[in-house]
Order: C-alpha cells, then sequence, then structure tokens
C-alpha cells in the first residue's frame, strides 16, 4: 500500500516544508533568524547579511555546524551545533576529546516511525546551545526503509559515535560531560526501548515528551481515530499483536521480563516524562502508567525519576515549547540541574 511503499512519508515529510514550517516561522518570527543563525556554515552569506543589518544581534554567539554522518545510509547523520566560544567541534586525536567537557544533548525526532528529518527540528537545539551544551539533532531510518529494531540499531550507533567523537563520560566514566537524549512521540518510545534493551549505557538523563509506551493501547487508539490504515507504526513493529506487546516499554516493565534483549529498569537512566493533557495523538495516559510501572519496580532506584501532565498542550507542544519558551522548557532545565552536574 501507499504507507508500505513509503507514500506516507513523502507526504507528510513534504507538508511540513511546505506548510507547518512558513506557518511555524509565522506564529514565531524570531525563531527564522535564530535558525540561521544556529545553523552556521549552511548559510554564511545570510548569516552575514543577518548579523550586518543586526536582525541577528552581534551579541549572539556564533555556532558551529556540520552534518556528522555515523553510518553508511544517507538517513544516518547528526546535524551537530556548538557555540563558537565553548569547544572546537570536532578533536583531532582522542586525547583532546577526553580533555572536552561540554554536555551533549541528542534530540530524537518523532514522526510516527515512518516520517520526520532533523532539520525539521533543528530549533529545539537553541535552549541547549544557549546552556553551553553541544547539540546533535538525529536523523535515522524510518519506515519502511527502517522497522522500529533498525531504528533503535541507528540510535545505539550514534550515540556510541557522538559519544566516543566528544569524549563525553556517560554512565560510569570520570571525564568530559554528560549525555542527554530527548526523544519526542516515537523518537521517545525507541529512546525507552533502546534504554530497556541496554542500548545506549552512556546516557545520564533521558527526556520523553508526547511518547507511545504500550503499542497495543496504541493500535486501539488509532483504530478508533482511523488512522490504522495509514499509520506506520504497527507495520513498523512487525505488524502482530505479540510484536507490539515485545516492543511495548509498559508491558516490558510489567511483566519483569528477564530475556536477553530486555535488559530492565536497571539500563533506564534517570527520566523525565512530559505530556499535554490536551494530546489526542498519543493519549497521555500512556506517559502516566510508564511512570508508574517504572516507580513500581524499584522505587529507591528511580527518585529522580518525574513526570508532568501539561494542562493545555497538545502533541506538538512541548516541542514547541522547549525551542521558543514556556513551561515546558522550564522544567526541563530544572530537572536536569537536579540530575546532572553540568547543566
Amino acid at each position: 500500500g501507499i504507507r508500505d511503499a513509503g507514500g506516507v512519508r513523502l507526504f507528510i515529510d513534504t507538508a511540513t516544508r511546505l506548510l507547518a514550517a512558513p506557518n511555524f516561522y509565522k506564529t514565531y518570527p524570531f525563531c527564522f533568524p535564530e535558525f540561521v543563525r544556529i545553523s552556521g556554515n549552511e548559510y554564511p552569506w545570510i548569516v552575514s547579511a543577518f548579523r550586518l543589518t543586526n536582525i541577528i544581534s552581534c551579541n549572539l554567539p556564533n555556532v558551529e555546524f556540520e552534518k556528522d554522518s555515523y553510518g553508511s545510509h544517507p538517513s544516518q547523520v547528526g546535524q551537530v551545533m556548538v557555540n563558537c566560544k565553548s569547544k572546537e567541534i570536532g578533536r583531532e586525536s582522542d586525547e583532546n576529546a577526553l580533555e572536552d567537557d561540554t554536555p551533549l544533548f541528542i534530540f530524537v525526532h518523532g514522526g510516527g516511525w515512518g516520517s520526520g528529518f532533523p532539520t525539521m527540528y533543528r530549533l529545539v537545539s537553541r535552549p541547549f546551545l544557549t546552556r553551553g551544551f553541544r547539540s546533535i539533532i538525529l536523523g535515522y531510518r524510518t519506515y519502511p526503509v527502517g522497522t522500529v529494531d533498525d531504528q533503535i540499531d541507528d540510535l545505539a550507533a550514534a550515540v556510541e559515535y557522538f559519544v566516543n567523537k566528544y569524549g563525553n563520560r556517560g554512565i560510569g566514566g570520570s571525564d568530559g560531560g554528560p549525555v542527554v537524549i530527548m526523544g519526542h512521540s516515537s523518537g521517545a518510545h525507541i529512546s525507552m526501548l533502546a534504554a530497556q534493551r541496554g542500548r545506549i549505557p552512556s546516557i545520564n538523563a533521558m527526556i520523553l515528551t508526547s511518547g507511545v509506551y504500550d503499542l497495543t493501547a496504541q493500535k486501539d487508539h488509532e483504530i478508533k481515530q482511523g488512522w490504522n490504515d495509514i499509520s506506520p507504526m504497527t507495520a513498523a513493529n512487525g505488524f502482530t499483536m505479540e510484536r507490539l506487546e515485545k516492543n511495548s516499554p509498559i508491558k516490558i516493565l510489567q511483566k519483569h521480563s528477564q530475556s536477553p534483549i530486555e535488559v530492565t529498569r536497571n539500563a533506564i537512566p534517570p527520566t523525565l516524562l512530559l505530556h499535554g493533557k490536551d494530546d489526542g495523538v498519543a493519549p497521555p495516559q500512556s506517559s502516566k502508567m510508564l511512570y508508574e510501572a517504572l516507580q513500581q519496580q524499584n522505587p529507591s532506584t528511580r527518585m529522580q525519576d518525574q513526570i508532568e501532565l501539561l494542562d493545555g498542550v497538545g502533541h506538538e507542544d512541548p516541542v514547541v515549547e522547549t525551542t521558543v519558551g514556556g513551561p515546558t522548557q522550564s522544567i526541563i532545565f530544572q530537572w536536569l540541574e537536579s540530575v546532572i552536574e553540568k547543566a
């Protein structure tokens, strides 16, 4: 069908470029010059023109920007940004890399497991750059090119590649800055599932927004909403109810699974769950149940976990508020200050 041939992905990604992005910049006009600024040397002549006309303030730092591949597929790329006044974007040797204490922020976009691309979310870097993070907006294979297992493989490979490249300490290390991952929607799902499988052990803190953590319940929701036939979720996760349960973080925790790929709660870093109460795409009950499942397993080791269900907030709003400011952004950085040393 259209979904399995990539038609849904093409339609959504095209609509994002032609409709959603212009509407966003119309609503938040200050964000376009900020997008240009943090894009650094991708648009050097626009940056220079905006600096000369003071559209971009001379008081704001330049940003080093590069697209760095962590695999051979065109989607396996990270968009890397760091303030020029911070550390250099690259390191010539491992010895120098270990001296870099710049904290690392990695963003995993959503898109229903079947769409989305890094440039769409580049502005999420903005508040993290302001606070001295090196920011990476991650691209990965989406359905039909990649299943959820492939997406987890991509996430694990990317985290390992960038943590090694920039010398961040991760869990158990003593050198370098902390590593923070943020996932939205399906990106939150694959981030949690990767953590449960022990695939991203270097992460120090995990921020999950508008996530789906019980795929069987989400399938019921999609059927009721009339999306099931076009949603990539079921196909990307293997079609059968057995596969949907196997890929549901809540089910994994509830069943106390001991299988090799479902490593347990101990692999999950401190986690902040954010979900809008008005989310009609991924009902907030999913985050509530995940938080309860985490706490029930071993509450003494999950004291840094936090959940916030946000009034008047829809599915995309947590990403928007993280970018432009608002309750979501405030909650994130207050929580990070309590969880990691350098936030």
